[in-house]
């Protein structure tokens, strides 16, 4: 079996731009929430609770000639585009992989272009009242051409100057998962010899309506995964990459392996787009499908941990019916530092887990504190230093979208 490695990481969070600031506030518990105000084009503002991303100028990150053209695809104001570059970018620079090489390009996201277009629709100028349906269409025409995805796969490529299989994915939550077992499956084919995997989400305020719709927004503006005193999610901004490559390529470039992606499983429960089917235990058995192809000790479990009622007591559930026959093994959650940051948040918390293996650290789960009845796990409530050689990370996500991944210290 041909073996697939981890040769550079990026993260950008509210707590930094960078792999490095972002594990810092992790360690430091640097956490930042704040309440962004959003101004629609009558005049109104919608204030909503978000950990904030640092301010990003994407001048700084590329050349004149480069920013010109995005800046005439209108893109330079896309945030989620930014971090997608910027992150990529990092990666990229972390693994000495140089742009040109025949490198594939998989993006994880749940709305590309879609902010930017909404933007324009609530932020103004007002439309007229005797624009024809036509006319409303041509308004915005360019925009609506880039919701079909691909757009944007071509402009961050093109961007990143990567020349080799690109592809777009939507998992939700576990979008970051499902593109880097892509990654790895184009590497074992021949197809690549490395990948790099590019998620991202700027907290916008209709992703905070819909949470908020649903009942899954904390009424609070405090995200407490597994806590008794949960009462919801809080959005953040973030961005994650990997870089990917193949054990032929470590060594001929003798570049640095940070870690082994051992691999994924995957499977689907259909019931309901927001719910999860807790009778069919979809979840548990995709833990259980992956942990039964390793026989070493799982030394640390990062859960989805949303912090919302009824999903994290499913999820608990779920990964002690999954264990049954095994050591159930050191679990923490991460939202606490940095938000849900929605079809990032795999990706950027593999990432973390990746630093807590490097340097033999566990957080703790910011903001657990108080312990529920109805939740059978133990959850870490002091950062330790211990021994990982192996982290399984999780995710039970919006669509039925389940996913397990594991990676390992070399």
């Amino acid at each position: 079996m041909k073996k697939v490695f981890i040769s550079g990481t990026a993260m950008i969070s509210s707590g930094g731009v960078g792999t490095s600031d972002v594990w810092t506030s992790v360690l430091n518990q640097n956490v930042i929430v704040k309440k962004r105000k959003y101004r629609l084009y009558d005049g109104t503002e919608i204030e909503y609770p978000v950990y904030p991303m640092p301010e990003i100028n994407l001048r700084d990150w590329m050349t004149k000639e480069k920013y010109s053209w995005i800046a005439k695809e209108g893109l330079t104001n896309d945030m989620d585009f930014v971090l997608m570059f910027v992150a990529a970018s990092l990666a990229l620079k972390n693994a000495n992989v140089k742009s040109g090489e025949n490198v594939a390009l998989i993006i994880g996201h749940e709305n590309v272009g879609v902010n930017n277009l909404i933007n324009k629709v609530l932020q103004g100028p007002a439309p007229p009242d005797n624009l024809t349906p036509v006319d409303s269409f041509n308004e915005y025409k360019s925009d609506y051409f880039k919701l079909q995805t691909f757009p944007h796969l071509f402009y961050l490529a093109k961007a990143l100057e990567l020349n080799g299989a690109h592809f777009i994915i939507n998992n939700a939550c576990a979008s970051g998962l499902h593109a880097v077992e892509l990654g790895s499956c184009l590497i074992k084919n021949g197809q690549a010899d490395r990948a790099v995997i590019v998620c991202s989400d700027y907290a916008h305020v209709t992703e905070h309506m819909w949470l908020s719709e649903k009942g899954f927004s904390s009424k609070k503006g405090v995200i407490r995964p597994f806590d008794k005193d949960r009462d919801g999610s809080v959005l953040g901004d973030g961005a994650a990459a990997v870089v990917l490559e193949s054990e032929h390529s470590v060594i001929h470039r003798k570049s640095e392996a940070l870690c082994e992606y051992y691999g994924s499983r995957f499977k689907h429960d259909n019931w309901k787009v927001n719910l999860p089917d807790v009778t069919s235990h979809q979840y548990a058995k995709t833990i259980r499908d992956l942990i039964g192809t390793y026989d070493g000790e799982i030394d640390l479990l990062i859960p989805h941990g949303a912090g919302i009622p009824l999903w994290d007591k499913y999820e608990s559930r779920e990964i002690l019916n999954a264990f049954k026959d095994k050591k159930v093994p050191t679990v923490t959650a991460l939202k606490g530092y940095f938000g849900h940051t929605l079809g990032a948040n795999s990706l950027l918390e593999l990432c973390v887990g990746i630093q807590s293996m490097l340097s033999n650290t566990v957080p703790f789960a910011y903001n657990f504190s108080n312990e529920d009845s109805g939740i059978d796990l133990s959850i870490e409530k002091r950062t330790m230093k211990r021994q990982v050689n192996t982290i399984l990370k999780t995710v039970s996500a919006y669509g039925g979208f389940n996913a397990a991944t594991l990676i390992r210290k070399v």
